[in-house]
């Protein structure tokens, strides 16, 4: 919808320095997501099981909703290899039940093993009003590619916002609340791969400490009605009024082909299928807000790799506080009605340094409106048009990738002009493949450190 290493694990601290101007934000920053208590029971399943069964290896259930009913604090819930399935427009797995401060609860794929969830209903997976949940290394397909694209454009230009009968036509992978009374928390998502889901990859909403990282995103957001993208953050909210840390992070994830191909219904356009969007996380008037008190934790979008996504590799949109850092973003925008890499519309307190950005011919690196207290700075530009934005690049030019498909796609090469170029005072301190980046020593721009392609 329009939509390290943890910094704070158990034994180590990991800080990001100061922004350059002292407006945006504390001199140190860390973030503090990460799962602990995991020693309780194990509940296997597997397409062969049975529900009646106990969830042992040797007995296991059959389908992931009896083991995600029995869950407590600290219990883990492994997938066999095969796929599981909805029925009509619920989820394939419903996790009402999470764990506490002591002891999350855990979601993933068997080790060795790959589990697919495959589904044609509303969610792949739903976070209700659940917290301290861990969701890691599952496949998440949606039917994106079976559907016919006339029927689905039929489809959004009827929607009115309340029919959900032709519930294919919505599918988000994850999704974090739904209701207004859902207000997830303390979740993470990590290593899945999403891709042809109709509706976005990976979205939250009214959420709050929640940790997206290393997922693969790939061709969402086509045919809801709603304007979808890869991976949204909408309306977040404050469980613990923390605002000297990072709560809702998004980092080390690569997405590609996601776009819009029906209409977003309110707007009458085709108004996203971004890579990453930070959605509508403040309350402003005139944009539906009412009652919604705008969100004043920090975001953090770090280390992604953003290629070929219809609308922008990363949109900022009525949402502050937001640290946009080591991005790679390489021809995104693809739609012609969507003109820049980086937009920042109706935003206040917002960094964008250390990334690396390529615009397709004539697309703006940076763009926006009605933004207030931008430090944008230090990135590698390369083509495009003119910003809306003073830009004061680090570098420019052809970035020197060493691939641009393949195991070492957007990494840099010897001798890239990205090498060494950064900000060390935005620096984070591990790149995507978490080779380390050296304190107070100018990082190289981007995703992934120079280091990472040797």
């Amino acid at each position: 919808m329009r939509t390290r290493l943890a910094f704070f694990c158990t034994l180590a601290l990991l800080l990001l320095p100061a922004a350059a101007s002292a407006e945006l934000g504390p001199a140190e920053l860390g973030y503090d997501i990460a799962e602990t208590g995991l020693g309780g029971r194990t509940f296997v399943v597997s397409p062969d099981g049975d529900d009646r069964h106990p969830g042992t290896e040797d007995r296991p259930m059959r389908t992931p909703q009896a083991a995600a009913d029995r869950v407590e604090p600290g219990d883990t819930v492994l997938l066999r290899a095969g796929e599981y399935t909805n029925d009509g427009p619920a989820p394939v797995i419903e996790i009402a039940r999470g764990g506490n401060r002591r002891a999350w609860v855990r979601f993933a794929s068997f080790p060795g093993e790959t589990a697919v969830i495959r589904f044609d209903g509303l969610r792949g997976i739903r976070v209700a009003d659940a917290a301290y949940v861990l969701i890691e290394g599952l496949e998440i397909v949606g039917v994106a590619a079976e559907l016919d694209p006339a029927a689905a454009l039929a489809h959004a230009l009827a929607f009115e916002g309340d029919d959900y009968g032709e519930h294919r036509y919505f599918g988000v992978g994850i999704r974090l609340g739904d209701g207004p009374d859902e207000n997830p928390h303390h979740v993470i998502l990590r290593n899945n791969r999403i891709r042809d889901a109709p509706g976005s990859g990976i979205a939250t909403a009214r959420s709050d400490s929640v940790l997206v990282q290393g997922n693969e995103v790939s061709g969402c957001g086509f045919y809801s009605p709603w304007g979808e993208s890869g991976i949204s953050m909408w309306r977040s909210v404050d469980a613990n009024g923390d605002r000297r840390s990072y709560k809702m992070v998004v980092r080390d994830n690569v997405l590609r082909g996601n776009d819009n191909r029906v209409p977003f219904w309110i707007m009458e356009a085709y108004s996203d299928g971004n890579g990453i969007i930070l959605d509508a996380n403040e309350r402003t008037p005139g944009a539906g807000s009412a009652g919604y008190p705008g969100y004043r934790g920090r975001f953090l979008v770090v280390n992604n790799v953003c290629s070929g996504n219809g609308g922008r590799g990363v949109n900022v949109f009525e949402t502050a506080n937001a640290d946009v850092l080591h991005n790679t973003l390489v021809g995104n925008a693809t739609r012609e009605n969507i003109g820049s890499e980086v937009e920042l519309g109706r935003t206040d307190r917002v960094r964008v340094r250390n990334n690396v950005i390529v615009p397709l011919p004539g697309k703006k690196p940076v763009g926006g409106y009605s933004t207030e207290r931008a430090d944008i700075g230090a990135n590698l530009v390369s083509g495009g048009g003119e910003a809306d934005f003073e830009l004061d690049p680090a570098a420019s030019g052809d970035p020197g990738f060493a691939a641009t498909a393949g195991a070492d796609a957007f990494r840099l090469a010897p001798g890239s002009p990205a090498i060494g170029a950064g900000d060390p005072d935005a620096s984070f301190p591990v790149d995507a493949a978490g080779v380390p980046r050296e304190p107070g020593v100018p990082p190289d721009l981007g995703a992934y450190a120079a280091a990472a392609a040797r």
